[in-house]
């Protein structure tokens, strides 16, 4: 009886860590800095990328994602597939483009045309499989 309430145990625990992996892999940000060098780039550009929230608020009215960016400093926003969902409200999106030139490619669960026309009506260019060049601090680029 012994050996089984502690193999019970042992699986309580892994499943609790599994959770709290989970929990903080899905329900925290993460931050990477990438420095590119080439010829190309004419002066610095910073670009934020957001991928995968899924309508995860980060503070009241993502006060904590909007600091995050604002620390940035951005050129412009990439957002790159599934930071809201189909039926979501815009206005994450939107007050994002308030400050930040953002450009949104839908991932498979924000894929509805309300929703984009809702983005394209406050200021979000959103590349529905179209590229669109631009140019930041003297440098061009090609967003796809």
């Amino acid at each position: 009886m012994k050996k089984r309430r502690r193999r019970l145990l042992i699986l309580l625990i892994i499943m609790v860590l599994l959770v709290g992996c989970w929990w903080f892999n899905t329900f925290t940000l993460t931050q990477n800095v990438i420095s590119i060098a080439d010829d190309k780039i004419k002066g610095a550009v910073t670009i934020v990328q957001i991928t995968d929230l899924h309508g995860a608020s980060f503070g009241q009215n993502n006060q904590q994602l909007i600091d995050k960016i604002a620390e940035a400093q951005p050129d412009l926003i990439a957002v790159t597939g599934d930071m809201y969902s189909a039926g979501d409200n815009a206005g994450q999106a939107t007050a994002l483009a308030d400050e930040y030139p953002v450009y949104y490619v839908n991932g498979e669960h924000d894929n509805d045309e309300a929703f984009h026309q809702d983005l394209v009506a406050n200021g979000v260019h959103v590349l529905n499989y179209q590229s669109e060049e631009i140019v930041v601090n003297e440098t061009s680029l090609c967003l796809y």
